[in-house]
């Protein structure tokens, strides 16, 4: 448990509010997706998801190494802002719709 800003007291399961965008960027909707609908296996969805898993290394260690310090973060907030929901329709048209 981390203490929150008042008092230094921990901070209780019940003062957090649940992020609906963590269940989509854990990818427990496209996990679900390849597994029931797609069929794979849990370690074919697992290697499925090693491209995404490197990426996601590659570009977090190049933006805040690299670009951080030669662009600052309004540029790279941005981008990112325009990035993943782009990212999000491609994956979306990925699959065939039933």
């Amino acid at each position: 448990m981390r203490a929150n800003n008042q008092n230094d007291q921990p901070e209780r399961q019940e003062d957090r509010q649940h992020d609906p965008g963590h269940d989509l960027h854990s990818g427990s909707t496209l996990i679900y997706y390849l597994q029931q609908t797609l069929g794979y296996s849990p370690l074919v969805t697992g290697i499925a998801f090693l491209p995404i898993s490197a990426g996601s290394a590659v570009t977090s260690n190049l933006s805040t190494i690299v670009l951080m310090p030669r662009l600052g973060p309004k540029p790279l907030v941005g981008f990112g802002m325009l990035a993943a929901p782009s990212a999000m329709v491609w994956l979306a048209q990925q699959f065939p719709h039933h």
